[in-house]
């Protein structure tokens, strides 16, 4: 699994830190040879310590695609922040299937179990993660789903075309 974001940044550090204190424990308790890569820059001292057999603390990538391409699924176990969101249209862009906490998908009008699962709590978060990973046909359909969404949606020309109808209804006020 991996979670993709500048670690630099408060509320991607403490969820990792949280994700890995909290779920990585029920996670490999099931499933011992489970691997979790958090790759994002400027990871601080306490994210590079982190790192184990279990699990790879990158730092800075050029790329963060290649990842995703070989992640059975992507974690946003964000508590706090704002934001774009980025990280999740870019994995479900590229058929990634998300787990992620509300806030961590806030704001892009995806809907539980048909784009991605949600859950806030650490128990629910390890059963959705292992929900997938155990189930890759229901994976690949939320990955399948959520590609179109993001198609539908969230590409740059629906945003303009988004952001000029504001701009419209503004000048008409």
């Amino acid at each position: 699994i991996v979670f993709v974001g500048s670690m630099d940044y408060g509320p991607n550090s403490g969820a990792v830190t949280r994700f890995v204190g909290r779920v990585m424990p029920l996670l490999l308790a099931r499933r011992p040879s489970l691997h979790f890569s958090i790759v994002g820059r400027n990871p601080a001292p306490e994210i590079l310590a982190l790192a184990s057999p279990n699990i790879t603390v990158t730092g800075d990538v050029p790329d963060v695609r290649p990842y995703l391409a070989k992640a059975s699924l992507m974690v946003v176990p964000l508590l706090i922040g704002g934001g774009t969101r980025l990280k999740i249209v870019e994995a479900m862009g590229m058929d990634c299937p998300v787990v992620s906490s509300t806030i961590g998908a806030e704001g892009l009008g995806l809907t539980h179990d048909q784009e991605l699962l949600l859950a806030d709590d650490s128990e629910p978060f390890a059963e959705a993660i292992l929900a997938l990973l155990d189930d890759p046909e229901r994976a690949d359909m939320l990955a399948n789903k959520a590609r179109k969404f993001v198609e539908a949606n969230l590409t740059w020309k629906r945003l303009a075309q988004n952001l000029v109808g504001v701009w419209r209804k503004v000048s008409q006020a």
